[in-house]
């Protein structure tokens, strides 16, 4: 089960590639490019997991 501490972590590794990834923009536009959408996603996914909330429910629910 994804907790407070999870989505913490998700958000500053979200974080960590959007701010490495605008500098891979300037090398590669399309790597770079994948690589802000990754972090953004992952800022989302911490976002909303630290508020409690998932994306996918569990098959067993």
């Amino acid at each position: 089960m994804m907790t407070e501490k999870h989505g913490k972590f998700f958000i500053i590794m979200g974080i960590l590639i959007f701010l490495l990834s605008l500098y891979v923009v300037t090398k590669d536009p399309i790597i770079g490019g994948v690589g802000v959408l990754i972090g953004l996603w992952n800022m989302l996914m911490g976002y909303r997991t630290s508020k409690g909330k998932t994306f996918f429910t569990p098959k067993d629910e």
